[in-house]
């Protein structure tokens, strides 16, 4: 016990002694003599174990010091470890040197990388380029729109940051959607298809942006992989207004409930789209909170179009043949980001 507290004794007494040498340093600055400065607060970053505060204080006049006697390269090394340790800092202008004060403001700080959460909800179009009638009657109407019905989605971001205002991003997120026609057929009826899909989508994008104080406009462009986990189709008939009783057996006995798709031959499994988009983020320290705008527009079909008399129960019995789609969408989104392993660029 009497080792521990002469051992506890010496280490307040050793702080107590550096702290009255940063406070003998730090008046030797404001009489204007910063060769003294400059040596005493380097003996105290060598001799004493400093950590927080008390370090940054050290490294804060190591840096105003060199840049009072126009040591820049030096002044310029101590500042970016100040704010490799420290880059949230917020200048106090009672207590800082005014030389540290007017040189902070010339560094340009930036996280090397974000990750973060976000989820939204995808507003969907469904772009027909081509319809295969099969039956030609007066009363079959194959030119009509599908619908669209998409749950939230969620979103993992990852963000590399080349610079404080070019980064490269990526990161998955996942989905369902449901598209659904409905063709009037003949004698009162309709036949009515649904799909029901789970997707993962991968972007990659540059997006640029350009920091005004908290507040980070950016806008971005690039691609996205789109992989379609599963597919499940529902179709049935139902009456529109008078129907015929002779095609009544259709409504009773025509239906499929969550057929599952073979992805290989009748869908595209894997499709390329081209996104762009806007976003607004609020920075707070270490964090970022966004809202996001995107538009995406796949550039290939999400049918295999060399394989759309696959389902003979769909053209053969239900004269539907699966058109040829493209999709486009709008998102909008929230999330967060929260940084790592900050960079420090001088202005020289």
């Amino acid at each position: 016990m009497i080792f521990v507290l002469s051992f506890t004794t010496t280490l307040v007494y050793s702080q107590t002694k550096c702290d009255e040498r940063i406070a003998d340093a730090e008046k030797l600055y404001d009489e204007g003599k910063y060769s003294l400065v400059i040596e005493q607060m380097e003996n105290i970053l060598s001799e004493c174990n400093l950590k927080g505060n008390k370090k940054y204080e050290v490294l804060k006049y190591l840096a105003a010091a060199n840049y009072e006697l126009d040591e820049l390269e030096k002044a310029d090394d101590y500042m970016s470890l100040f704010l490799k340790k420290n880059p949230y800092y917020e200048i106090n202008l009672n207590n800082d040197p005014v030389t540290f004060i007017e040189r902070i403001e010339y560094f340009k700080k930036w996280p090397w990388l974000e990750i973060g959460l976000s989820g939204g909800k995808p507003f969907n179009n469904i772009i027909v380029d081509k319809i295969y009638p099969v039956l030609d009657t007066a009363t079959t109407n194959y030119d009509q729109e599908f619908t669209t019905q998409s749950a939230y989605f969620a979103t993992f971001n990852i963000s590399v940051n080349l610079s404080r205002f070019i980064a490269i991003e990526t990161g998955g997120s996942y989905s369902q959607q449901i598209i659904a026609q409905t063709i009037p057929m003949f004698q009162g009826i309709d036949f009515n298809y649904s799909e029901k899909m789970k997707q993962v989508y991968i972007p990659l994008f540059v997006k640029f942006s350009y920091p005004v104080k908290n507040i980070v406009p950016s806008i971005y462009l690039g691609g996205e992989y789109i992989y379609m986990l599963s597919s499940e189709y529902y179709y049935n008939y139902t009456q529109n207004g008078t129907y015929d009783q002779e095609y009544e057996f259709l409504i009773a006995q025509r239906k499929r409930s969550d057929e599952v798709l073979d992805l290989a031959s009748e869908r595209n499994q894997m499709r390329y789209a081209a996104i762009a988009g806007v976003q607004i983020a609020y920075k707070m320290k270490k964090m970022k909170v966004f809202v996001n705008f995107k538009y995406r527009k796949e550039l290939n079909y999400f049918n295999n179009t060399d394989a759309r008399y696959n389902r003979l129960d769909l053209y053969l019995t239900n004269y539907y043949v699966f058109p040829d789609i493209r999709f486009e969408s709008y998102e909008v989104s929230v999330g967060f980001t929260y940084s790592f392993f900050y960079k420090v660029k001088s202005k020289y």
